[in-house]
């Protein structure tokens, strides 16, 4: 019987050997992992593909917010132009009247401080500037930390900063024979001008009203 057996066994060991030896060679066969391959190569390409479309969606976004606020700064500067035009034609003509028209008799008074007529108009240029820059200061300062309270923060803003000039014309009076009577009314009517500047202002420069997409 033992001999037999291992005359059948011989033969059955041969076949797992050679059917162990196929499988192995069909493992390391290249076309045996094609379906891997293919899976790879698409989950790769796949990857790819919906990585540079995040990428290029992460850089439209940015494009995006990046026109959205050259927009913005755009509109923010027209305001700020627009401001600056009305304020400074508004205080122009308001001098105008104050102190060429309104308190003309006042300054008569006192013709020895005062320049004459010839001498101011030869300097002209120097009253431009300076209402410009009380202008382009009025705006700054707005911009600065008054922007988003309106007409009200404006209206602030003048009050306070005549405040200020008020206090600079009592020094003036110290210091120089001014009459009382033209500091009482240059502080009335500087008061009066500086609230509508600050309202002028506050109508027209505003933060811009954010664009939902």
């Amino acid at each position: 019987m033992s001999n037999d057996e291992g005359s059948q066994s011989a033969p059955a060991f041969a076949e797992t050997t050679a059917r162990q030896a196929n499988d192995e060679r069909a493992l390391n066969n290249p076309f045996c992992h094609s379906g891997f391959l293919i899976v790879s190569t698409f989950g790769i390409r796949a990857l790819s593909f919906f990585s540079s479309t995040s990428d290029s969606r992460f850089a439209m976004k940015i494009s995006g917010a990046g026109a959205q606020q050259k927009r913005q700064q755009k509109e923010i500067m027209k305001r700020f132009i627009l401001a600056f035009i009305a304020a400074y034609v508004f205080i122009f003509f308001w001098g105008w009247l104050l102190n060429g028209i309104l308190l003309k008799d006042i300054y008569a008074e006192t013709p020895n401080l005062w320049r004459s007529q010839s001498e101011m108009m030869s300097l002209f240029h120097w009253i431009i500037i300076g209402q410009a820059l009380i202008v382009f200061s009025f705006l700054m300062i707005y911009a600065s930390g008054f922007a988003g309270g309106g007409v009200g923060a404006g209206v602030r803003l003048g009050i306070l900063l005549e405040i200020a000039g008020i206090g600079m014309r009592m020094g003036f009076y110290a210091v120089q024979p001014i009459p009382g009577k033209l500091i009482l009314y240059g502080s009335a009517a500087g008061l009066i001008e500086m609230v509508i500047v600050g309202a002028m202002v506050g109508a027209i420069y505003k933060p811009a009203s954010p664009r939902t997409s």
